[in-house]
């Protein structure tokens, strides 16, 4: 699975970044609002992006902005490290069919908000892959099924050699996020590097 995060800090649009994303066929976007921008400007967002995946199996989730997904309706939410504790609260004004997905390093944190607030998936802060092999195996060996999501930064030079790495070492999925003007290119060359590889 491929998540696509917009940033706020880009050039170009939440709308420009999400349309480059659902064209290239990715299939699960999250949107992460400026700062600054008020309830209004954040509802436009949302409407902009519902306006184009409307009728497609796209998954729409929202960074942190509890309040945003319920007015929207969208699938749900991810919630940044200082607001993943919140996830049982969360878990309960959203009901249980809208993902959550939450951020931590810590495996006694993932298993109790695993449990809690039924947590759909865990983005790891882990600065390496071989960190985040053994952090996988630990929570795999702790009969922790969450599935796990890995970030690649915008920086990093994506290679079908690193999406081997990422998903061999347990991971089940990749969020990316990047402030370039040829975001549809790099998010196509990552699934085709995904696809090549699962075949």
């Amino acid at each position: 699975m491929l998540i696509y995060s917009t940033d706020p800090e880009s050039k170009l649009t939440i709308g420009s970044q999400a349309h480059m994303a659902f064209e290239s066929g990715c299939k699960w976007i999250q949107l992460n609002m400026p700062h600054g921008s008020d309830t209004v400007q954040r509802k436009n967002y949302v409407d902009e992006v519902m306006r184009f995946c409307k009728g497609s199996d796209i998954i729409l989730t929202i960074g942190n902005d509890t309040d945003l997904v319920m007015e929207t309706r969208v699938h749900g939410v991810h919630l940044d490290a200082e607001s993943t504790p919140n996830a049982p609260v969360i878990r309960q004004q959203l009901g249980p069919h809208a993902i959550i997905g939450i951020t931590s390093s810590s495996v006694c944190e993932i298993k109790e908000l695993k449990l809690k607030a039924d947590a759909d998936y865990a983005l790891l802060q882990l600065k390496s892959l071989e960190d985040a092999a053994k952090f996988i195996a630990e929570l795999r060996a702790g009969s922790v099924t969450i599935p796990v999501v890995l970030r690649i930064e915008s920086d990093t030079c994506v290679t079908n050699g690193l999406i081997h790495e990422i998903l061999h070492s347990g991971a089940n999925g990749l969020l990316y996020s990047s402030k370039s003007d040829n975001v549809g290119l790099e998010i196509q060359n990552i699934l085709d590097a995904t696809n090549s590889i699962k075949e």
